[in-house]
């Protein structure tokens, strides 16, 4: 509802929103027109909430869409992008409203704003008069986010830990995201890859001048830009390095969407005290042998769509197998009620031969082992 949207918009707007013009719709305000014609009380939820974050409330004349232009035709370019497609599930249209959102904000230069897009604006904004906002904007992260969560899922599976089903479906997610992003590219060369060869040089330089193996070094990234904020070589010592990164750790704070990491030999003793960012060259082939078998694995169950491995999850924990049965209704309204897709997803567990019966259902006892390693 409206009042929510508002909420949602005042916590996640940079800038301090100080007025909102909105139209006479019954979600904003209590004004009337015609024979019953009042003015706005200021007692409607809509216009309390808007007192309560100190946001002035404004109405536009009735009758009068031109005066909200701008959200009129910001809508009408959404219907042009949803009537464009054909979607087949909830799922396929929530990741196209995302990459276009996404696209908008960060990627798409705007002529009224000097071709800079929305948030490189803000951020220019931001620099010459930051009393005007709440937090520091930054880019949200698209293809980084899913390769920050795969690299991390990586690290899981050099650990010889397992991935939670959960997580890989959130992966799963972010790869699609990811990939919708990518194809959207308006240029091949828009998201590819990128050497940051200043860090590589300097590091060098500094190797050279050193005798003896590799050392250890520490690397800060930030997210929000995708940049290295700095790289300095440490000490050997697991005791001396080890107080070295807690002391970057300390000051670039993961909440500001930095990454503090070590890199060097491999010197076991450094792990626990580096929450695990730390890289071991000189044991990275024998990680790497056992981490292509999982990796095999994630491919594997990623033939499947996210909906159809959490309608399998939710049946295997809720232990629907066999003659054990439940109603479609009940399993889709009850118990998979946040899966869009859920038809077309079902339909793909049927096609695998996974679903016992139409309705009520059940999985076959038979294809576990090929249930649970698609889980």
């Amino acid at each position: 509802n409206a009042r929510r949207f508002l909420r949602d918009l005042e916590r996640a707007c940079p800038l301090r929103i100080r007025t909102i013009l909105t139209d006479n719709g019954k979600e904003f305000t209590d004004r009337l027109f015609g024979l019953r014609k009042r003015a706005a009380t200021g007692e409607h939820e809509f216009d309390k909430l808007c007192a309560e974050l100190s946001i002035e409330h404004r109405l536009t004349r009735p009758k009068s869409p031109q005066t909200n232009g701008m959200v009129e035709r910001f809508n009408g370019r959404i219907e042009e992008v949803l009537q464009s497609h054909h979607f087949r599930s909830g799922e396929e249209l929530e990741t196209t409203l995302h990459r276009y959102v996404w696209l908008y904000n960060q990627q798409l230069p705007q002529s009224a704003l000097g071709c800079k897009s929305p948030l490189q604006a803000m951020k220019d904004w931001h620099k010459l008069k930051p009393q005007l906002f709440s937090k520091q904007p930054y880019y949200l992260p698209g293809c980084d986010k899913y390769f920050k969560h795969f690299s991390n899922a990586l690290h899981e599976i050099e650990t010889t830990k397992r991935l939670q089903p959960k997580d890989e479906i959130k992966l799963q997610e972010m790869r699609a995201l990811a990939e919708a992003v990518i194809n959207s590219a308006s240029s091949d060369h828009q998201l590819s890859g990128y050497v940051n060869q200043n860090v590589i040089r300097a590091m060098t330089s500094i190797e050279k001048s050193k005798a003896g193996n590799f050392n250890n070094w520490i690397l800060v990234f930030d997210w929000s830009d995708g940049n290295f904020l700095t790289w300095e070589m440490v000490s050997r010592d697991p005791d001396i390095a080890v107080a070295q990164y807690l002391r970057y750790e300390a000051e670039h704070p993961e909440h500001e969407q930095k990454e503090v990491v070590m890199i060097g030999t491999s010197n076991i003793e450094t792990v626990q005290h580096t929450h695990s960012h730390y890289f071991g060259i000189d044991h990275h082939d024998v990680a790497l042998e056992g981490m292509e078998k999982s990796i095999i694995g994630l491919s594997k169950r990623s033939q499947v769509d996210v909906g159809a491995r959490r309608i399998l999850m939710t049946m295997k924990n809720r232990t629907f197998w066999g003659p054990k049965k439940v109603s479609v209704s009940t399993l889709k309204n009850h118990f998979c009620g946040n899966i869009a897709s859920f038809d077309y997803s079902l339909d793909e567990l049927r096609n695998l031969g996974l679903i016992l019966g139409n309705d009520p259902i059940s999985l076959d006892l038979k294809k576990k082992p090929t249930i649970e390693g698609l889980l």
